[in-house]
């Protein structure tokens, strides 16, 4: 059956129906998911996750309750997003959940490059002033849940979709009793753009604090590294952090570059992305390379395949990964899957 080595099932997009898609994952031919950290607050959630599905699955008599959805395990750490935060009481937090059952992996961690060249500096600037406001709202914005239902009572049109937006998963799903906050909130969610990334400096000394971590705990680790294929395998080689295995999420370098995280041992996360037009050059390297390197991702609910692609993914969605991967390395689709689930459990030990 398959195993997703990369989700994300408990961002927002799946507040509505989670535990119905897991419960229907097992009979879509899903074995198990990676549900992964990236920042404190995600992996505390994804580590608790994975105890209470593993729990589940156990069931009272020690058997296997499959019918209460697929494995779930978990990753923890900071993704290069969040490397600004990677304070000494952050790491030691992140060390105590790597400790908790079903968490099999340091990550999502790397460097990402793809917006440091594209803005200026003041530009940078900027989106770390606004989104530090913004999340200093959001904190303001927060309530007890039993307050939630009168405050759902009486919202004004738009609320409901502003909390779709506003990440942080359940602790977020709360209406603001000030509406001069929650109008501050609406005209940055509006207008900012949120899409920048810490200086590469600081993303490296967080990127190999993660590393450490996961040489520290034993652990594999999962590596989101985009635009900077150089510095993400340079610091990994030269630490010895793919010394324990891991994963290069959502890999797009050419193929020389694949030879080269291959060599250290680590594994190439493939996922929807294979599935678009535009994929050529990673098809031309699934064709080249065994597929003894590769993992299956789904990055749900991102990078839906076609032909779901701009719609929410889920696990469940690796069947057509599963068809296209089948179809270049011309073998079955069960071929497919056993290898691919077999070198998922490999790197995360399971």
């Amino acid at each position: 059956m398959i195993f997703d080595s990369h989700a994300h099932l408990l961002d927002p997009a799946f507040d509505r129906d989670r535990e119905a898609l897991l419960s229907r994952l097992p009979g879509e031919g899903v074995c198990a998911v990676t549900e992964i950290g990236f920042d404190l607050e995600s992996s505390r959630r994804a580590a608790e996750f994975s105890e209470k599905q593993l729990s589940l699955r156990q069931g009272p008599e020690g058997g296997s309750g499959a019918e209460a959805g697929p494995e779930i395990y978990a990753a923890v750490g900071l993704h290069p997003d969040y490397a600004a935060d990677c304070s000494d009481e952050v790491v030691r937090e992140l060390s105590e959940l790597s400790l908790r059952k079903g968490v099999a992996a340091i990550g999502e961690v790397g460097l990402d490059y793809y917006h440091i060249d594209k803005r200026s500096l003041c530009q940078r600037e900027e989106a770390v002033r606004a989104k530090g406001e913004f999340l200093r709202l959001q904190r303001e914005l927060l309530l007890r849940r039993e307050e939630k239902e009168q405050l759902l009572r009486e919202k004004e049109p738009g609320e409901e979709e502003l909390l779709s937006f506003v990440p942080g998963g359940e602790e977020l799903s709360a209406l603001s009793l000030s509406k001069k906050s929650y109008r501050a909130l609406r005209e940055l969610s509006e207008s900012v753009d949120f899409s920048y990334a810490p200086e590469p400096e600081i993303q490296k000394s967080c990127y190999l604090r993660m590393i450490e971590l996961a040489l520290f705990r034993g652990l594999p680790i999962v590596i989101h590294s985009r635009e900077s294929a150089r510095d993400s395998y340079e610091l990994l080689r030269d630490s010895g952090g793919y010394k324990n295995s891991g994963i290069v999420h959502c890999f797009s370098y050419p193929l020389e570059v694949a030879r080269q995280f291959a060599e250290l041992g680590m594994y190439l996360g493939i996922g929807g992305v294979l599935t678009f037009p535009n994929a050529k050059k990673l098809r031309r390297l699934v064709a080249e390379l065994p597929l003894s390197m590769m993992v299956l991702e789904t990055d749900s609910p991102y990078l839906s395949p076609l032909p779901h692609r701009g719609e929410r993914n889920n696990p469940a969605h690796l069947r057509y990964v599963v068809r296209a991967l089948s179809e270049i390395k011309g073998i079955r689709e069960e071929e497919v899957i056993r290898i691919t689930a077999e070198n998922a459990r490999a790197v995360y030990r399971i």
